[in-house]
């Protein structure tokens, strides 16, 4: 099944979350195209579960600058927590630097990104980073 039939059983009616609309619209990226990595700041942690839900092929990177976010993100299958005390400004740097750090290969990926402390009024969105491009 897909993220979208989950969402549907699991919320027959009412609002979705956001952090639900946007693993729907990654999951439905994945369809198409075979990132190598999906990056996700996250404060609670939610976004990167809702992700995780539909366990894609690659890993979930999620970076909080909440230890305790982190910790929690450790029991969440296909999550890998990275600790940050501040997010990057430049995340296409962030993620060149992560996969070369951890020998994933791969020119795209995928970064969904909401607000933060940094940017209390950023519109939540998902962005296809082309790392082939300097």
């Amino acid at each position: 099944g897909t993220m979208r039939e989950a969402l549907r059983k699991a919320r027959p009616e009412g609002p979705v979350n956001l952090a639900d609309l946007i693993a729907q619209s990654v999951e439905t990226t994945l369809e198409r195209v075979s990132p190598a990595a999906v990056i996700v700041p996250t404060h609670s942690g939610a976004t990167a579960r809702s992700i995780a839900r539909f366990r894609p092929p690659v890993w979930i990177t999620a970076v909080s600058s909440l230890e305790s976010t982190c910790q929690r993100l450790q029991f969440s299958s296909g999550v890998f927590p990275v600790w940050e005390a501040d997010h990057p400004d430049d995340w296409s740097g962030f993620a060149r630097k992560w996969m070369e750090g951890h020998g994933v290969e791969g020119n795209l990926v995928v970064l969904t990104e909401g607000p933060s402390a940094k940017h209390p009024r950023a519109n939540n969105r998902m962005e296809i980073i082309d790392l082939s491009r300097k």
